[in-house]
């Protein structure tokens, strides 16, 4: 029965952290369950996606699969992803109604949870900053919140603030788009929280890991 599933607490911390970043879900009809999506760059980041497909695998029917994209507009390169889907299943439904809203044109945008500060844990945070995060020259981490309003960055702040004393500023990459620095002075911090559950080829988003 697919009422009967529910996810264990390793999918529920990789689902919040990877929806903060890459992951997506998709709901055909108000009505129906929705299932969730991820997918990343190939080959560069395969091994990565492997370890979430056996995070997820008892939810999926299919296993992952390489896409050529179209070519790029700006630059006419041609690139891979590689992805795989859950199937749709009722234990979802509460996950899709927190991270999606949608607009009096009935267009869907992803949210951050008004609750994330409770979903958030050690493990989600990893998976956050391994599924959209990066270091920059200075080797600080970031959090890459293009597709997040400042009021929902300002909550993830809040969270990493008081979940795990991580003091964080913003910086604006472009018009209506942040992204979230964790400071090199917080680095140690960092390892000591997200280090356990990083996997070794995303070890390179956190200095001190490497």
């Amino acid at each position: 029965m697919l009422s009967s599933i529910v996810l264990t607490s390793l999918q529920t911390d990789v689902l919040v952290g990877t929806l903060l970043g890459d992951a997506c879900m998709e709901r055909e009809k108000p009505t129906h369950n929705p299932r969730i999506r991820f997918d990343q760059t190939y080959p560069g980041h395969e091994k990565y996606l492997l370890s979430l497909y056996e995070i997820f695998k008892d939810l999926t029917g299919t296993p992952p699969r390489i896409y050529t994209r179209k070519p790029d507009k700006r630059t006419n390169k041609i690139y891979k992803t590689i992805a795989f889907k859950s199937l749709r299943y009722p234990c979802l439904n509460y996950y899709y109604d927190l991270f999606y809203k949608y607009d009096e044109l009935n267009k869907r945008y992803k949210v951050v949870p008004n609750n994330i500060k409770e979903l958030l844990n050690a493990r989600s945070l990893a998976y956050w900053i391994m599924d959209d995060g990066g270091i920059d020259v200075f080797k600080a981490t970031h959090l890459n919140t293009d597709k997040f309003t400042l009021n929902d960055i300002n909550l993830l702040q809040v969270a990493l603030k008081e979940n795990f004393e991580l003091r964080t500023r913003i910086i604006k990459k472009r018009q209506e788009q942040w992204a979230i620095v964790i400071p090199i002075r917080q680095i140690q911090s960092l390892v000591s929280i997200v280090g356990p559950y990083m996997h070794n080829t995303m070890a390179y988003k956190v200095k001190g890991l490497i």
